[in-house]
């Protein structure tokens, strides 16, 4: 509990740095502990650090449509390393994403299994929502690997804001909320979550695909920090690349910032 009060606090003061940084000069109106406070004021505040943003250029603001695979690509294959197969297995060595269309409108659902060299050790799946100005993950499902089956949902709650249309580099976008097992109502603090990112930049990328070397132009780079027992803890950067979508990986311990996995594309198919 006290980790997790502790990761807040560190997120907490990573979103007040970044709106700082933005900001620039102070707003019109600044309180101090005990000071009244009207409603004319704050909304004031609030007014200007939206014309703030706002202002941004253009050139620094990504849509996270644009960094996406193109449908005809429902199928990747990446490298890992340092990858858990989980349950007690061993190390993962390749994991495969496909894409499906579904269950509900403007949902995607990403099927994610890992291998470890010999039988397939994990699966689970992803469903989002990509029908809006934000990218929201909306459940995890645990898959059995004897028969296919989900037996076990977590449903986000609210749904996970995990990349919007809408990032300017180097402003921190955060949500956090329960996690529902499996219709059951999640504590926040026990089976809930804080997701954290920030559009970095545009990168290029040398890679392997299908067995030819490949140079993916203009890849979003994006910061992300979640705190979650139950869909993940991690500090990690993510490439995202038109066309492509996710096309690297690297997972680093929020501690001391040592990678510990990757993740690189190395197949695509339909």
């Amino acid at each position: 509990m006290m980790k997790l009060f502790r990761k807040l606090a560190v997120i907490g003061g990573l979103v007040m740095a970044q709106a700082a940084v933005a900001a620039g000069a102070p707003v019109a109106h600044i309180f101090k502990g005990g000071d009244p406070a009207s409603a004319s004021q704050v909304n004031a505040n609030f007014q200007e650090l939206a014309d703030r943003i706002a202002a941004i250029p253009a050139s620094l603001v990504y849509d996270y449509r644009n960094f996406g695979r193109d449908p005809a690509i429902t199928q990747k294959t990446f490298a890992v390393t340092g990858v858990g197969c989980g349950g007690g297995g061993g190390m993962a060595v390749t994991e495969v994403h496909a894409w499906t269309a579904g269950p509900g409108a403007g949902e995607v659902t990403l099927a994610r299994t890992r291998n470890d060299g010999s039988a397939d050790c994990l699966k689970d799946n992803f469903v989002f929502n990509t029908g809006g100005p934000q990218m929201l993950l909306l459940r995890r499902e645990r898959v059995s690997l004897a028969t296919g089956t989900v037996f076990q949902t977590r449903t986000m709650n609210p749904p996970m804001v995990v990349r919007t249309a809408t990032m300017g580099r180097g402003l921190v976008t955060s949500s956090a909320g329960a996690i529902d097992i499996d219709g059951v109502p999640g504590q926040t603090t026990g089976d809930g979550y804080v997701n954290t990112f920030a559009a970095v930049g545009l990168e290029d990328l040398n890679l392997t695909v299908n067995g030819n070397a490949v140079t993916y132009t203009g890849c979003l780079r994006l910061h992300e920090v979640r705190t979650s027992s139950k869909v993940g803890v991690f500090d990690r950067i993510s490439w995202y690349c038109p066309g492509v979508g996710l096309a690297k990986r690297v997972s680093m311990d929020p501690a001391g910032g040592t990678t510990y996995a990757t993740w690189t594309l190395i197949a695509t198919g339909p």
